[in-house]
């Protein structure tokens, strides 16, 4: 393989291409999902880095969103891992590619996002396209999360925090499998459209709404959407039986100031 300079820069650019060539869909909120990120060989080397070492166990009788153990760079715990994996992770997802990361997730759901964009009724008009266009040459406030939900973990209907404008999910199952439960999207049951959640802070029962597609969490795939009041996403329980499901959450957060405005 390349050397591990070249091996970053491939990866980095593979996912720039991949957020920017994957179709947009608009229902029920706008999402997009790339199933194959980069070629298999360079997955695996990013698969390997994986920061297992880090993670803490769960609690004893944890249940649903106790099961999630979180990992960021930079956290006391991230100097566990061998200096190999953490030069190899703090290469790849360093500043500069978090900037054109998030700032290419930005240009594509720009329309969707709450505020920026036309977003839903009620929802202010969309920006001056010049304002629009200084939003994307922002600082981003964007964060990398490594998270590792171990069986019994469950993650009810919601649909984010209202200060997160877009999220996106890199799956860490190894390369050709895709046995874990995915993100599924969700609609509300008839009778139940008036649902809403402003402030994202709701978990609502599976049994109000109707499941639309579920991304699967196959390694070397991604799945990012533009978060609303009406993104109503979840996690179907891990089976007992299932080993730790690996993802990385990458957060793009919204950005109140001159060139923005609340939704």
């Amino acid at each position: 393989m390349k050397d591990e300079a070249g091996l970053v820069r491939s990866i980095q650019r593979h996912l720039l291409d991949a957020v920017a060539a994957a179709p947009l869909r608009p229902e029920p909120f706008a999402h997009l999902h790339c199933p194959r990120l980069m070629p298999d060989a360079l997955f695996q080397w990013l698969y390997d880095a994986y920061p297992r070492e880090g993670m803490t166990p769960p609690p004893p009788g944890g249940t649903g969103e106790d099961l999630r153990r979180r990992l960021d760079i930079g956290d006391s715990r991230w100097f566990r891992l061998p200096e190999t994996k953490r030069r190899r992770l703090e290469q790849v997802y360093d500043f500069e590619f978090s900037q054109r990361f998030g700032r290419a997730l930005v240009e594509r759901f720009l329309d969707h996002i709450p505020g920026v964009g036309v977003g839903e009724g009620g929802a202010p008009p969309p920006l001056p396209d010049q304002t629009r266009r200084e939003l994307t040459h922002q600082c981003l406030p964007c964060r990398w999360h490594f998270v590792t939900d171990h069986p019994g973990y469950q993650l009810e209907v919601h649909t984010d925090l209202a200060i997160k404008a877009v999220t996106a999910l890199l799956y860490f199952s190894p390369v050709g499998t895709a046995g874990q439960p995915g993100t599924t999207i969700y609609r509300p049951r008839p009778g139940l459209e008036h649902l809403r959640d402003a402030d994202g802070m709701a978990r609502l029962p599976f049994a109000d709404f109707e499941p639309v597609w579920e991304a699967p969490h196959q390694g070397n795939s991604l799945f990012a959407f533009a978060r609303n009041e009406r993104a109503f996403h979840g996690v179907r329980p891990v089976p007992l039986g299932n080993g730790p499901r690996e993802s990385l959450i990458f957060l793009v957060h919204r950005q109140l100031g001159p060139a923005t405005r609340a939704g």
